[in-house]
This record gives C-alpha cells, sequence and structure tokens, in this order.
C-alpha cells in the first residue's frame, strides 16, 4: 500500500482521476475525505490533510496506523526562499528542517525548533530521491529541483517570520536550494514514528519574499498538479517493477513497526 497525502484537493487532483476502482473512505476528523484504489495494479490510499501542520501530522498518524503504507508521498505548495528555485516549478525536498515549532514548554537542553523527543531534521532516503528523478525524466518534467524544506507551524508571508531561525545561514550550510512548505514537518514527524519512509514533493507556487505573488497560488498548484501527478504515476509504476530494491529491502516492513 502506498498512502499519498495532499494539503489541499487541488494537489491530489489528478492522482485522484488516476485510481481506479475506488472507494471514498469515511470522513478523517470531520470534513476531510480519503478514497483507495488501484493506480496500475498497485494498492493506493490518497488523503487531504489540509493547511495545518498539526492537523497533518494526526491525520498522516491516523493513515499510517490504519493502512500500513510502505512509503508516504505528500504532495504540496512551497514558497522559494533561494534566488535559484523559481515560481512554478516542481521541487522535490531530500532534507526537512523543522523551524519554530512553538513548544509551549521545552526542557532546558531542546532548542526552539525541536520537538520533544524527536530530531530538528528528517531526511529522505536516497532511493526514493533517485527513483523519483528518474520518474520525473520518464515524463519530461525537467525542471524537478531537489533541495531542502524549512517546516513549521505557522504559514509564512515573509522570510522575517521565522523567528529564532537564521535562514541565510542554514542554506549556506547545506548548499542547497530552500523551500517553505508548513505541512511536511507534521507528515516527516508522523513518519519518523512509525518508521515509514516519507517521499515530499511541492509545487512552488508562491515567493517567501513577496507576498503579492500568493495571488496566483491556486492557479499555479493546478497547473503544476498534472506534471507532479504524471510524474508520481510513473514513480508507482516503477516501484510496483522492484519494490525490494527501492523500498521493502532497507525498511521495515508493517509487522515490524511500532505499534499504538
Amino acid at each position: 500500500m502506498i498512502l499519498i497525502l495532499g494539503n489541499s484537493s487541488d494537489s491530489l487532483l489528478y492522482i485522484r482521476t488516476m485510481l481506479r476502482y475506488s472507494v471514498e473512505n469515511s470522513e478523517i476528523f470531520g470534513k476531510f475525505k480519503s478514497a483507495t484504489g488501484k493506480v496500475f495494479g498497485q494498492d493506493v490510499t490518497i488523503a487531504e490533510c489540509g493547511y495545518s501542520s498539526y492537523r497533518a501530522s494526526l491525520i498522516a498518524s491516523y493513515m499510517i496506523q490504519k493502512y500500513e503504507p510502505y512509503v508516504v508521498i505528500y504532495l504540496g505548495d512551497a514558497a522559494k526562499i533561494s534566488k535559484e528555485v523559481q515560481v512554478g516549478e516542481v521541487f522535490m525536498a531530500n532534507f526537512i528542517q523543522l523551524a519554530d515549532c512553538n513548544q509551549l514548554s521545552r526542557r532546558p537542553d531542546m532548542k526552539l525548533n525541536q520537538v520533544p523527543d524527536f530530531p530538528e531534521y528528517f531526511t529522505v532516503a536516497d532511493t526514493l530521491v533517485k527513483l523519483f528523478s528518474e520518474s520525473a525524466a520518464h515524463v519530461s518534467v525537467l525542471d524537478t529541483r531537489v533541495g531542502s524544506a524549512i517546516s513549521g507551524n505557522n504559514a509564512i508571508s515573509s522570510i522575517k517570520d521565522l523567528q529564532s531561525f537564521d535562514v541565510a545561514a542554514f542554506e549556506n550550510q547545506r548548499h542547497a536550494n530552500v523551500v517553505y512548505e508548513g505541512e511536511i514537518g507534521g507528515v516527516a514527524l508522523a513518519c519518523s514514528l512509525y518508521q515509514v519512509p516519507v517521499l515530499p514533493i511541492f509545487a512552488i507556487s508562491s515567493d517567501a519574499n513577496d507576498p503579492a505573488s500568493t495571488l496566483q497560488r491556486r492557479m499555479i498548484i493546478l497547473k503544476e498538479a498534472v506534471d507532479i501527478g504524471k510524474t508520481v504515476v510513473s514513480f508507482i509504476i516503477n516501484i510496483s517493477n522492484d519494490e525490494s530494491t527501492y523500498i521493502r529491502g532497507d525498511e521495515a516492513a508493517p509487522d515490524q513497526r511500532m505499534k499504538f
């Protein structure tokens, strides 16, 4: 089973059209729906998690416990931070950094951007990055970038909103393109807890330093949803061809994962 989460129905639009023999599941946490079906013979469940890191973490945890996927694909939209990244591109995050998690109470040895008993950052498996890059090439999505994603509790309208986090220093240290996306931090926390690999894919929909750029945000998400969706379908086909090489050989099987 592959679980595909999206921060909006727009992000999941193309994948939903490709889901065959699909069954609508009951609503999650009041209004967010999910559906289960097949994409080229592979069992796939899709679910919307909304624009909230906390809610995304809850929904991801619930769906992982229920369906026991061996990989989670997250589809969202991000704000560009690095100058080299362009609005309208497809971006794959291979590194997820938590920032400004706003912990109400923290131990003296904890940093502001650290969730209790969790690491400050998460990395994406190299095998998934490689496979997605190959899949993007197959469908001619040539402007896919790879880099780091900063994630926090709050929507970002300006880089200055990231209090206590030095974005420039982080960018220089990582030597990578950097974007901001709020919900992936919550999804990464859930995947870390249940030992399931996550692959984050974003449409670059706005500029973090230009609040006016958000006016075209939905139009860009809808446009990029097609390219991203085609690449994800190619990714699913490639995984189906050789699951053991890319996933099952180096990740815990469902019956070995932590249960709660």
